[in-house]
């Protein structure tokens, strides 16, 4: 009975129970001691990647890997094992005709490096991507013993040559070595299709190689390729450099397009975004700030610097996060917006662009002196004049209702929850705004605290901030209409620790572009 392709294709792996450990800004050896370097003795989480040794298709497929590389006793060994496992009548028939093919193979190439020494019949190989020709001396189990040549090499092992270059040489060899199914199963094990007008046997085995090799060994031959790669993996060091964290990525993203459809990769997720993450903690190491923000990022020296958003590119509105429940307590009081309007940020003509009721802030902590420039405008105006066109530039934001703002033409509000501190500095007067007119602002906090604004360079409002020195930027929209924002230049302190949120919100934003939920 042949196994299906369904099964193969739906190959389950069960996962070892391995203790996780952490990324590679502290790995946990097997006493549980923590350390801060990566070793191949220390256990990362996506060690469970390897196939588990109770698992008899991981093991088949294993087995196939290695009898590929021309490792036909360790394939053996792994059969062997795998026998005693439990699993379905159909699997292990499976197991036991390619441990047949494979003893049958491992004969043959006795028999024909033996013919070789005896006939002092020249080999030609390629060993590390260089050809080698040469003769035989003699063999001791698998070592072969080799007679002078250009590659300088004296001895080789049969178990590093694959299947394919054996029996192709084996043209040079007797009539039992030239013909026969078992010289063909060289070829097919590889997946090399010169075994299709090799293969001339009419017998019972040849028909039944014949047919696995037009119907089983593909998916077989593919797994067998997927598992390779994930006990690859599972050993990978904790990457630390640009170079290291490129590389997994890139191999994760190559095994999950050419085999993602297989179980055993589906059900290695978990593993799989733990290494990506790894990767991905590296290469945010190696690219720092100005790789990781789609912003110009400028440094101004003692942990200083300027962020400018000329909204020209779509990929900058990345470096913010949508929050459009934030700071609800507001929109009570600023006015009415039709529950029609739906919430929307986007990128258009030069500009970030809010409409409706929502926020979005910058995942990045910044402290004072801290300043803040801009342009803003009011587009699409609403068909009533009672309805909201309200924006508010916050800044030195905590995230949990902590904050500074400049709302409109320089109206300044200081919030801080935890101090007990509701300031605000208001023109009382209010004033006339017209549609598709830019207006120039500027809000700055000095290291005093003061906090002061200004339109179109003049000064409009000054307030007491001193108890809010550190938090992100944020853009608050309450708006029937659209509020177009341009060139938003930041320059603020980096205080320690606070790349800290960037990092995350940037992981799980790459994550989620890899298709890790």
């Amino acid at each position: 009975m042949r196994l299906g392709f369904a099964m193969l294709v739906g190959v389950v792996a069960t996962i070892l129970v391995i203790t996780p450990a952490s990324s590679h800004r502290g790995v946990m050896n097997q006493e549980g001691a923590q350390t801060q370097d990566a070793s191949s003795e220390m256990l990362q989480p996506w060690a469970t990647l390897a196939p588990a040794a109770s698992d008899g298709e991981a093991q088949l497929a294993v087995a196939l890997h290695a009898m590929r590389q021309g490792a036909a006793r360790k394939a053996l060994a792994v059969m062997h094992k795998a026998l005693g496992l439990d699993m379905e009548d159909e699997l292990r028939e499976r197991v036991v005709t390619e441990r047949g093919r494979m003893e049958a193979w491992l004969a043959l190439r006795t028999s024909f490096i033996d013919h070789v020494v005896a006939q002092g019949i020249k080999l030609t190989l390629e060993i590390d991507g260089s050809k080698l020709i040469t003769k035989v001396l003699s063999r001791s189990e698998d070592q072969l013993e080799l007679a002078k040549n250009r590659r300088k090499l004296t001895t080789l092992s049969l178990e590093e040559i694959p299947p394919v270059q054996i029996a192709a040489s084996m043209a040079k060899g007797g009539p039992e070595h030239k013909a026969g199914w078992v010289r063909v199963y060289g070829y097919a094990v590889a997946g090399d299709e010169r075994w299709g007008r090799l293969l001339r046997d009419k017998c019972d085995d040849a028909e039944a190689l014949r047919r696995d090799a037009q119907e089983v060994y593909p998916a077989l031959l593919q797994m067998a390729n997927a598992v390779a790669e994930l006990a690859s993996l599972a050993t990978v060091p904790a990457p630390s450099t640009g170079p290291e964290a490129d590389s997994a990525l890139a191999r994760i993203e190559t095994l999950r397009t050419t085999h993602g459809a297989l179980r055993l990769v589906r059900e290695a997720q978990a593993p799989m975004a733990a290494l990506a993450r790894s990767a991905l903690e590296a290469r945010f190491d190696a690219i720092g700030l100005e790789g990781v923000m789609q912003a110009k990022v400028e440094t101004l020296g003692k942990d200083r610097v300027r962020l400018t958003y000329d909204f020209e590119k779509e990929e900058q509105q990345k470096d913010f996060i949508e929050l459009p429940d934030y700071l609800d307590v507001l929109r009570s009081s600023a006015g009415k917006v039709s529950p029609e309007t739906e919430p929307r940020i986007e990128i258009k003509d030069g500009a970030l662009v809010g409409t409706g009721s929502t926020c979005v802030r910058l995942p990045l902590p910044l402290a004072s002196p801290t300043k803040v420039s801009y342009e803003f405008k009011f587009v699409n105006q609403p068909e009533s004049q009672e309805m909201a066109c309200r924006f508010m530039l916050g800044l030195l934001d905590d995230g949990k209702g902590s904050f500074a703002g400049c709302i409109g033409f320089g109206n300044l509000l200081v919030r801080d929850k935890r101090k007990r501190v509701n300031d605000s500095a208001f023109d009382t007067e209010g004033g006339a705004f017209y549609f598709d007119q830019i207006y120039e602002v500027e809000v700055a906090q000095d290291a005093k605290g003061k906090l002061v604004s200004s339109v179109a360079g003049e000064k409009k409002q000054e307030l007491d901030a001193k108890t809010r020195t550190q938090g992100s930027i944020l853009l608050w929209f309450h708006a029937e209409c659209s509020i177009a924002v341009h060139n938003l230049v930041i320059e603020a302190t980096l205080p320690p620790g606070a790349t800290h949120d960037l990092e995350e919100t940037w992981i799980e934003a790459q994550l989620a572009e890899l298709g890790f939920e």
